[in-house]
């Protein structure tokens, strides 16, 4: 994993340090149904420049097989989405960009007929939503009960984000709910 640099750490000779990228993992048995999930986070790099696939957050096991549910960056903006158990995927993807230092809020839905939406809003303005994806049957479970935040897979890439709040629950809501729901 790459080593990002930091505020002061004090070493006996004073030397620079480095740390490794936040990564948080939780174990979290939860079966597939309907959930929103809602992000709130500080952009700290420029994600069009960000390599593609990096996540943001994961239900899945350790290797990140299907059946699995997640938010990424791809060409340059963000997406929720969801593959089942034979591999098919189902997404739903931003259609703007965010930039550095932008407080950005994403909310993904997963309805329980397995359809993935993404909404945000960027610097509090207007909230905004991408195309609900088709349907698709929900898994009995997900590949593990494995929450993880962050991005330490074998692509080694950095978290782009600096993570404000994060909120899950049962059942589709609006952002405004959710920003409800987080005292945001």
């Amino acid at each position: 994993m790459t080593n990002y640099a930091t505020s002061y750490m004090p070493t006996p000779a004073n030397a620079d340090v480095t740390r490794k990228a936040d990564d948080l993992l939780w174990v979290l048995p939860m079966r597939p149904q309907a959930l929103s999930i809602y992000l709130r986070f500080i952009e700290k790099i420029d994600v069009a420049t960000e390599p593609t696939f990096s996540k943001l957050l994961a239900f899945a096991d350790a290797s990140f097989n299907a059946p699995r549910l997640f938010a990424q960056t791809v060409s340059g903006v963000y997406r929720f989405a969801w593959t089942n158990t034979a591999g098919t995927e189902r997404s739903s993807i931003m259609s703007v960009a965010t930039s550095p230092g932008d407080c950005v809020e994403l909310l993904g839905t997963l309805t329980d007929t397995g359809s993935i939406q993404i909404t945000w809003s960027i610097n509090g303005g207007a909230t905004a939503s991408a195309a609900a994806s088709a349907a698709q049957s929900l898994p009995t479970a997900w590949s593990g009960n494995r929450l993880q935040v962050g991005n330490s897979d074998a692509l080694d890439q950095p978290w782009a984000t600096m993570l404000r709040n994060l909120l899950i629950t049962r059942g589709v809501n609006s952002l405004e709910t959710m920003r409800r729901f987080a005292g945001v």
